[in-house]
This record gives structure tokens, C-alpha cells and sequence, in this order.
């Protein structure tokens, strides 16, 4: 897999289907990719994930960049419309 493959990717993988089902070949074989997210974490497992999160750069997560455009154009327009 690719660096950055998101849990839900579907690939498809041809010819590498079960063998034996038609007489033309094995088909293709479709994948989705499923990524868990751990939990119960020992306090030692957080402070470790929160050192990897403090190394990382905006640039390697773009889908929270975008969130937080989002977020800052609807409370900046919140704030002057004064509600």
C-alpha cells in the first residue's frame, strides 16, 4: 500500500480472483482497505502518539487543514454578524 492510503479505499486488483470459477480465469479481486483506530491506550502509548503528533507538519494532513479554513470562515462570518 501506498504512504497515506485512507481506511475505505476500495482497489481493484485484476486477474487475482478466485481460480477455478469461470472458465475464462481467475476474475479480479476487489479490496477495501480498513484502518483501525487503536483504543484503550496505556498512559505511555499517548505520550508517544502525542510526540509523533507534535513532529508532524500541517502539510501531512490536508483534510484538517482544510477543516480548520472552514472552520475560521464560519466564525469569522459568525462574529460579524453578530450572533
Amino acid at each position: 500500500l501506498a504512504p497515506g492510503t485512507e481506511s475505505g479505499k476500495l482497489f481493484r486488483l485484476r486477474g487475482k480472483g478466485a481460480p477455478g470459477l469461470a472458465p475464462e480465469g481467475p476474475g479480479d479481486l476487489h479490496v477495501r482497505i480498513v484502518v483501525e483506530t487503536p483504543k484503550n491506550l496505556s498512559g505511555a502509548q499517548k505520550r508517544k502518539l502525542q510526540e509523533f503528533i507534535d513532529t508532524c507538519a500541517a502539510g501531512q494532513y490536508p483534510e484538517r487543514k482544510e477543516f480548520e479554513r472552514q472552520a475560521e470562515t464560519f466564525l469569522a462570518r459568525r462574529r460579524h454578524s453578530g450572533i
